[in-house]
Order: C-alpha cells, then sequence, then structure tokens
C-alpha cells in the first residue's frame, strides 16, 4: 500500500503512481494525514470512514434485510426477511401490486378495487364462472339475459309484473272462448279458502253444483210462468205466462201504467174508454213524391213550389187503417183556394172507391181513408 506521510508534496514521497517496497512494521504515533490511500490489490483508492454507507451493523437476525436508522447505522430486523424465495413480514404499503395472488387471505371485497376473475371466487349454490366472469346460474323459471335476471314467464300464464313486483295478472290470460271453447265442468278454478287461509283449486261443476246453485233463487209457478222478486225466492202467477211458441203475453187481470208504446199494431176486442187527451202523429210533406209510412196518420201536403203525388200502402196489409190527408200551401197564398199545384192520391194497382187515385186541386181540401183489406174508402171529405 503507498502512503503519503504529510498532506501536500513532500519532496521523494511515494504517491499512488510510483511503487516502493517498505518492509518491517510502522507505527504511527501521531495522526498520519492523506488525501487518498491506494489499494494495490483492488487497484483502486481505499474509501476513508467519511464515505461509508454506516459504520454501524445492528442485529443478528439470520435472512434479515438491513435498513438504514440514520447516523450511519443499519440494522438486520427480525421481522423483515428474505430467504431467497419469500419475502416476510407483518405490513406490507404500496400503491400497487403486479403479478399472482395466489396466496392472499382474508381479503376484505370492500377493498378490492377493479375487476376479480371468477375463477379466484368462492362463490356458492345459484352461480357459475362463465369466461371469467360471475354469473347467475340460469334453471327452471330463471331467465338470464344480458339485461339481467328475471322471471322466466309461460306465454299467457297469468304472471306480470306490477309496480316492480311479480303479481297475478288475469287479463294476460287467453279468453277461454277463444276458437269457440267454453268454459266445461272438470275446468280448474282457483278459489282462497278463508277457513285455511291457504289458495286451493275447484272445478267449475263443483263450483256451480255447491254454492252457486245453493245461492241463487229458483223459479215457482206454472209453465211459462213470468217470475217476480218474492221474500226469498221467485214467485210465479197463472195469470201473468208468455207463450213463446205463439209470442203472446197474457195477462189475467188490469194493466196500470204512466206511459205505453205500441210499435207495430194495438188490437182490442172490447170496448175503449179514454179519459184524457188523444195524441195522433201529424206531418208536412212537400216532396213530389211520397209513399206513406207505417207511422203515418194525418198528413199536411204543401203544393205551393210543385205537383206532389203520394202512394198509399197495399190495403191487404193494412185492415182497418185510417189515414187523413190534407192539401196546404205556404202563408203567402193562404186566401187563394186554388193557388200551387195540384195533389195526386193513388195506389199500388187497388182502388180508392172505385177509381185507381184521386186528384185534389183546391187548398185545405181534405180526404179521410180508411182501409177494409180489399181497397181505401173516402169515408170522410171537404173541398172539392
Amino acid at each position: 500500500m503507498a502512503y503519503n506521510l504529510q498532506k501536500g508534496t513532500v519532496s521523494g514521497s511515494v504517491d499512488q503512481h510510483g511503487d516502493q517496497e517498505i518492509e518491517g512494521v510502522k507505527i504511527f504515533k501521531n495522526v498520519v494525514s492523506a488525501s487518498v490511500f491506494y489499494d494495490t490489490d483492488a487497484q483502486s483508492p481505499c474509501a476513508t470512514e467519511s464515505k461509508v454507507a454506516f459504520a454501524t451493523l445492528a442485529g443478528t437476525t439470520q435472512h434479515g434485510i438491513v435498513t438504514y436508522e440514520g447516523d450511519k447505522i443499519a440494522k438486520a430486523h427480525y421481522n423483515l426477511k428474505f430467504d431467497g424465495k419469500t419475502l416476510s413480514t407483518d405490513r406490507v404499503w404500496a400503491k400497487s401490486y403486479y403479478g399472482s395472488g395466489d396466496g392472499l387471505e382474508n381479503v376484505p371485497a370492500a377493498k378490492l378495487s377493479g375487476q376479480v376473475l371468477a375463477s379466484s371466487i368462492n362463490y356458492g349454490n345459484g352461480l357459475e364462472a362463465y369466461r371469467d366472469q360471475l354469473k347467475v346460474l340460469g334453471g327452471e323459471g330463471v331467465k338470464v339475459s344480458k339485461s339481467g335476471v328475471t322471471i322466466a314467464r309461460a306465454p299467457h300464464g297469468a304472471l306480470d309484473f306490477k309496480g316492480a313486483k311479480l303479481a297475478v295478472s288475469i287479463p294476460s290470460c287467453m279468453n277461454i272462448s277463444d276458437k269457440g271453447q267454453n268454459i266445461g265442468d272438470d275446468d280448474l278454478l282457483l278459489i282462497h279458502d278463508s277457513s285455511r287461509n291457504e289458495i286451493r283449486h275447484t272445478t267449475a261443476k263443483n263450483l256451480f253444483e255447491g254454492y252457486l246453485k245453493l245461492k241463487s233463487p229458483h223459479p215457482n209457478g206454472p209453465k211459462y210462468s213470468l217470475q217476480l222478486k218474492g221474500a226469498k225466492e221467485f214467485e210465479g202467477s197463472a195469470n201473468l205466462v208468455f207463450e213463446p211458441q205463439s209470442n203472446i203475453l197474457q195477462v189475467r187481470g188490469r194493466i196500470a201504467a204512466l206511459d205505453g208504446e205500441y210499435s207495430r199494431h194495438l188490437e182490442t176486442n172490447g170496448a175503449i174508454e179514454i179519459n184524457g187527451a188523444v195524441y195522433k202523429n201529424i206531418i208536412s210533406i212537400t216532396d213530389k213524391e211520397y209513399d206513406f209510412k207505417d207511422s203515418d196518420h194525418t198528413v199536411l201536403f204543401d203544393t205551393t213550389d210543385n205537383h206532389i203525388k203520394a202512394v198509399l200502402p197495399r190495403a191487404s196489409e193494412n185492415l182497418g187503417r185510417v189515414i187523413i190527408i190534407k192539401k196546404i200551401c205556404d202563408d203567402a197564398n193562404k186566401y187563394k183556394l186554388k193557388s200551387g199545384y195540384v195533389l195526386k192520391i193513388c195506389t199500388e194497382g187497388e182502388l180508392i172507391d172505385f177509381s185507381p187515385e184521386i186528384v185534389i186541386k183546391n187548398t185545405y181540401a181534405t180526404r179521410t181513408f180508411h182501409c177494409d183489406g180489399k181497397k181505401w174508402w173516402i169515408v170522410n171529405k171537404s173541398g172539392a
């Protein structure tokens, strides 16, 4: 080893660039100062105490990793070891980890961020791993799609969702009368049994025979008698009967009513007593041609602007019918007896008295026709 005995340049001194053999033991009683000590074997300058990383190594732990404690002191900790394969310590804090997570235990799920492969999760029944994703295991009644997990409903199966909850929806079922079919005795119905507080089923026949039939009122009286509401059951009488073969309602008694209407035919075989006003139909016609209707009784024909031809209905279909006609005009010609045009009354090939038609020229002239089933008879008239 080469060294200087005094700091600075000394004549004839041995420096790091000159070699000199020094034999024997040298004892320095005073401080030796040198800028550099040189190791000739290592072919490099020797480190001085001021340039070393640490001066003291504390701890005797085997495989302990050395940490710097400050003031050039290093320490090998007993709880921080590395044996060449495994790094062991009590706690590790890091911003990120890379590599496999095999061997990790008791990791709180709330502390995980990012995606975890399904194969790394210990899942129970009802779940499955599919392409590294955790999915619900589909089964009977369960449908799994991209939109999520839902109930696998049968078409028209009466199940539906109402307010995000599963409910029974009767309108979603098909109508039983579809394609001409209808309810039968053996068809099943759902009923809530209040005594058991359970949903049970029954047949349509049992519902009718065991409940509806007993609760329904039963008819009384002779055949075809109209039924009246009684105290508990229907009541019938032979004095009020409808015969469907003849379409006749027989009333063996009196009828009292505030109003009545007959659309086609009213026949009486006895006296009629009227104790009030009598109302009959009356209309005004200006058309050039007119066919009498079933509801006509008194018809006013206004011939101010044109001739009018009116055809009486067939006599064979109007036995006993009475029709009254009158020729009129507008107010501007009300004082002219022969103003305007004429009114012609004819039939469909039958006779009026002894003529096929009659012509009325005078204004305000009237005719009353009465049918005997064969022809129309003039039973009253005024005006030529």
